[in-house]
């Protein structure tokens, strides 16, 4: 069973600094969902351990990464071979980066092969995961890079009612926004499983 991922987001760092981030595995793995252990990180490669919660596919998965490309500030692409109880996965992720304003954005792709006990449950349950986990993870990593607010969030919040046009202050949200925001994902995110 294949599974194809892609996208992309804006950060508001700039590009030499989301590119150390996302080729750094002691920064950027403990922010992978089900993130349980890193081990073994050598300069191409490591091992991440992940902890599956999920009814029909509980327990450890353990992950060999190996750095295939790397062009400074520009383009990384990874393949893992993941192994769990129930089959395996071999996956290939790449990001692009380019310079959006003062800050970057990541184009992305993930294709993996899924096989095993593993790929009967892939288009039911694994498919919809991939993608909570991977808008999870992206999440996350506008957080640590800086999110680039949305058109709606540039937007001011309402003033109250009655309240004079020269005292609306000009409101852009902040960490508490983006708080609520990744909760009510989280909380609806985890409604559809």
């Amino acid at each position: 069973m294949k599974i194809e991922l892609a996208g992309n987001f804006d950060v508001t760092a700039p590009i030499s600094e989301a590119y150390g981030f996302l080729t750094d595995p002691l920064r950027f793995a403990p922010l992978l969902p089900m993130f349980k252990e890193l081990t073994d990180v050598q300069a191409d490669s490591f091992r991440v351990v992940l902890d599956v919660g999920m009814p029909q596919i509980r327990g450890k998965a353990e992950a060999k990464v190996v750095f295939v490309e790397r062009l400074s500030e520009q383009r990384a692409v990874m393949r893992s071979t993941m192994r769990h109880a129930l089959g395996m996965a071999d996956s290939d992720m790449s990001f692009d980066l380019v310079p959006q304003g003062s800050g970057t954005r990541v184009s992305w792709q993930c294709s993996s092969t899924v096989r095993g006990t593993l790929a009967s449950l892939a288009s039911g349950i694994l498919a919809p995961l991939a993608r909570r986990n991977v808008d999870a993870m992206i999440s996350t990593v506008q957080q640590e890079l800086g999110e680039v607010p949305s058109d709606a969030q540039l937007m001011p919040a309402p003033a109250p009612v009655g309240t004079p046009p020269g005292d609306i202050p000009n409101r852009t949200p902040g960490w508490w926004a983006r708080l609520v925001a990744w909760l009510s994902r989280l909380i609806h995110g985890g409604s559809r499983a």
